[in-house]
Parts: C-alpha cells; sequence; structure tokens
C-alpha cells in the first residue's frame, strides 16, 4: 500500500488503541489484550502467521 514501515509502527500505538475501543469487541467472545491486537496488525503489515500459543 506504499505505507512506510516507520510511519506504520509510529501510528501503531493509536491505531491499536482505536482497535481496542471499537464496540464490536463486545461481541467477541473474550476481550483482546492491546498487545495482541498490536500484534494482529503487525502481521497485517507484514504478511505472516499468527503464533499458535
Amino acid at each position: 500500500m506504499g505505507i512506510a514501515e516507520d510511519e506504520f509502527e509510529a501510528a501503531l500505538p493509536a491505531l491499536a488503541m482505536t482497535a481496542f475501543s471499537d464496540l464490536s469487541n463486545r461481541t467477541n467472545p473474550r476481550m483482546p489484550l492491546i498487545s495482541e491486537l498490536t500484534e494482529l496488525l503487525r502481521l497485517g503489515y507484514a504478511g505472516g502467521e499468527p503464533r499458535a500459543d
């Protein structure tokens, strides 16, 4: 998409907080942690597989 990695990393805290604050989280079986949302956003940027914890 043409977004530089340093720009993405700088915006990441605000993106994770926006995702955390989204009202759709109320329908999740479990509330995600901000760190989990951050990891998902990073995976989406870089393209990758989530860890199987």
